[in-house]
């Protein structure tokens, strides 16, 4: 028995339709921008299973010292293609709960004394500075925040198209989303680097969610449902288990046709981090000394 004489154009539309090359297209949005995407990383999730990102996107910048100091900013990107017929709807509100205050995961790792072992840790004090300059630059500052999502589907009516709730509700989306969140988490936890060892570093870790597809928004406020609106992009903040204290990060989630908007808001989000970080209250950080 052969597959040499299988259809060739089936093969090629199966292999349109997989998703990959969608990853692709976004990974060469930020390659253009003068980022660094890798394909094929893994993070380990929910008792150390290897799950693959779709991509890991990386740039840096090195601190002005006599010795090599790296500023980076890592992006975890989780890419959803949508179904012909299908498309995310989302929930959002501004005002009638509060919200979870934006934070992204911030690590670093320097040398302890006299530089005998490596020393790792998170980075508190920049996590809700460094979230509301990311939202300030992709002008999501003022945006409402997307609290859930739903997936709803269009299909032939007799006399009209019918609408309803897609029966998965929002699995196909969180699960790119848990994707993207889970990675950045395994990326800023104990001072893990990309390709060798870079002895004192400082990174940002940046959770992305990346749908082929604008989004269905929305608004919530006192319970109403609103008219509903096309939107581009939002962000989402959820709190995470941890010890001893549950995590807050923000995730990004942008539609593939905005993703340059993006893409230059992180490039601005960089010069900041960058200048952030030669302030004197984080002088000695990554010293030897530290």
């Amino acid at each position: 028995m052969t597959n040499s004489d299988w259809d060739r154009g089936e093969i090629k539309r199966l292999a349109r339709s997989s998703g990959k090359p969608y990853e692709v297209r976004c990974a060469q949005v930020f390659r253009a921008a003068g980022w660094m995407p890798y394909m094929g990383t893994h993070f380990a999730h929910a008792g150390n299973t290897p799950r693959e990102l779709d991509l890991l996107v990386l740039k840096a910048k090195s601190l002005p010292s006599p010795d090599p100091i790296t500023c980076q900013l890592r992006v975890l990107v989780s890419c959803r293609g949508f179904p012909s017929g299908q498309s995310p709807l989302t929930y959002s509100m501004l005002t009638s709960v509060p919200v979870l205050t934006p934070h992204l995961l911030a690590s670093f790792r320097a040398l302890s004394t006299g530089g005998a072992c490596e020393v790792s840790g998170l980075l508190a004090c920049l996590e809700e500075m460094s979230a509301f300059t990311l939202l300030r630059y992709t002008s999501l500052a003022s945006a409402r925040p997307l609290l859930s999502f739903d997936m709803i589907k269009r299909t032939n009516g007799k006399d009209a198209p019918k609408y309803e709730r897609c029966k998965d509700g929002d699995r196909l989306l969180f699960s790119a989303i848990d994707s993207a969140i889970n990675a950045a988490f395994y990326w800023s936890q104990g001072g893990k680097q990309e390709g060798g060892s870079r002895a004192r570093v400082i990174s940002l870790n940046i959770p992305v969610c990346v749908l082929s597809l604008p989004f269905w928004d929305v608004c919530i406020d006192e319970g109403t449902v609103s008219e509903p609106e096309i939107r581009h992009y939002g962000h989402q903040t959820l709190a995470y288990p941890a010890t001893p204290d549950p995590r807050l990060v923000t995730t990004f989630i942008w539609s593939e046709e905005a993703l340059g908007s993006l893409v230059a808001a992180l490039d601005n989000l960089l010069i900041w981090f960058h200048s952030e970080v030669q302030k004197p209250m984080f002088a000695g950080l990554l010293s030897p000394a530290a």
